[in-house]
């Protein structure tokens, strides 16, 4: 196996937790996470940055951008 990035591993297991417990709050993500809490607040603002979370006043939930990254991934099939 090729030699992974454990920053970009850890980022998009963080945007997977996200989407999987919306409205956590940095606290929880960053105990799920096993990482410290600014560290896991600097992933959340650079994804946010990029549209894939967003803050709301209950905690942290998947931003629109993933919508933009699934539609083009196999087109086919989401029209079905």
């Amino acid at each position: 196996m090729a030699e992974q990035s454990k920053t970009v591993d850890t980022a998009l297991t963080l945007l997977r937790l996200v989407a999987d417990r919306p409205g956590d709050t940095t606290a929880a993500l960053s105990r799920g996470l096993g990482q410290s809490r600014s560290a896991v607040g600097r992933m959340l603002v650079t994804l946010e940055s990029h549209g894939l979370t967003r803050r709301t006043p209950r905690g942290w939930v998947a931003g629109l951008g993933l919508l933009a990254l699934a539609a083009g991934v196999e087109p086919e099939l989401r029209v079905l």
